[in-house]
Protein backbone atom coordinates (compact mmCIF):
# COMPACT_ATOMS: atom_id res chain seq x y z
CA UNK A 1 0.00 0.00 0.00
CA UNK A 2 1.37 3.40 -0.92
CA UNK A 3 1.36 6.18 1.61
CA UNK A 4 -0.07 9.37 0.23
CA UNK A 5 -0.12 12.72 1.95
CA UNK A 6 -2.98 14.99 1.10
CA UNK A 7 -2.51 18.74 1.32
CA UNK A 8 -5.82 20.58 1.23
CA UNK A 9 -6.93 24.16 1.29
CA UNK A 10 -10.48 25.19 2.07
CA UNK A 11 -11.52 28.64 0.87
CA UNK A 12 -14.13 30.29 3.04
CA UNK A 13 -13.96 33.90 1.93
CA UNK A 14 -17.12 35.99 1.91
CA UNK A 15 -18.43 36.48 -1.62
CA UNK A 16 -16.18 33.76 -3.03
CA UNK A 17 -16.97 30.17 -3.87
CA UNK A 18 -16.16 27.62 -1.18
CA UNK A 19 -13.90 24.96 -2.66
CA UNK A 20 -11.51 22.25 -1.54
CA UNK A 21 -8.22 21.98 -3.39
CA UNK A 22 -4.78 20.55 -2.78
CA UNK A 23 -1.94 18.39 -4.00
CA UNK A 24 -1.23 14.68 -3.56
CA UNK A 25 2.33 14.05 -2.48
CA UNK A 26 4.35 10.98 -1.62
CA UNK A 27 5.43 10.26 1.94
CA UNK A 28 8.92 9.68 0.55
CA UNK A 29 10.46 12.84 -0.99
CA UNK A 30 11.26 12.50 -4.66
CA UNK A 31 9.05 9.43 -5.18
CA UNK A 32 6.62 9.95 -8.05
CA UNK A 33 3.01 8.91 -7.69
CA UNK A 34 1.02 7.43 -10.58
CA UNK A 35 -1.48 10.26 -11.02
CA UNK A 36 -2.90 8.78 -14.24
CA UNK A 37 -5.91 7.17 -12.53
CA UNK A 38 -5.75 9.02 -9.21
CA UNK A 39 -8.91 10.59 -7.80
CA UNK A 40 -9.88 12.38 -4.61
CA UNK A 41 -13.11 11.43 -2.88
CA UNK A 42 -14.70 14.33 -0.96
CA UNK A 43 -17.66 13.57 1.31
CA UNK A 44 -19.71 16.12 3.22
CA UNK A 45 -20.48 14.72 6.67
CA UNK A 46 -23.51 15.40 8.84
CA UNK A 47 -23.45 15.74 12.64
CA UNK A 48 -23.20 11.95 13.04
CA UNK A 49 -20.31 11.73 10.53
CA UNK A 50 -22.45 10.01 7.89
CA UNK A 51 -21.72 11.07 4.30
CA UNK A 52 -24.51 13.29 2.91
CA UNK A 53 -22.92 14.30 -0.39
CA UNK A 54 -20.03 12.77 -2.32
CA UNK A 55 -17.77 14.23 -5.00
CA UNK A 56 -15.09 12.40 -6.96
CA UNK A 57 -12.48 14.88 -8.18
CA UNK A 58 -9.84 14.03 -10.82
CA UNK A 59 -6.14 14.67 -10.17
CA UNK A 60 -4.00 16.39 -12.84
CA UNK A 61 -0.52 15.30 -14.03
CA UNK A 62 1.13 17.17 -11.14
CA UNK A 63 -1.11 15.74 -8.41
CA UNK A 64 -3.35 18.81 -8.05
CA UNK A 65 -7.10 18.67 -7.51
CA UNK A 66 -9.91 21.15 -6.91
CA UNK A 67 -13.67 20.95 -6.59
CA UNK A 68 -15.54 22.49 -9.50
CA UNK A 69 -18.68 23.19 -7.50
CA UNK A 70 -19.48 25.69 -4.75
CA UNK A 71 -19.56 23.62 -1.55
CA UNK A 72 -21.80 24.24 1.42
CA UNK A 73 -20.20 25.17 4.71
CA UNK A 74 -19.60 22.03 6.75
CA UNK A 75 -17.34 19.16 7.71
CA UNK A 76 -15.74 17.21 4.86
CA UNK A 77 -13.81 13.94 4.65
CA UNK A 78 -11.10 14.04 1.94
CA UNK A 79 -9.60 10.72 0.77
CA UNK A 80 -6.92 10.10 -1.86
CA UNK A 81 -7.63 7.20 -4.22
CA UNK A 82 -4.40 6.15 -5.97
CA UNK A 83 -4.42 2.74 -7.66
CA UNK A 84 -1.46 0.43 -7.29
Amino acid sequence: MKMVLLATIVSLLVGCATTISGTLTSKDPGQALPYENARVNISRLDKTNIAKENYVVPVDDEGRFSTAVDLEKGLYLVEALVPG
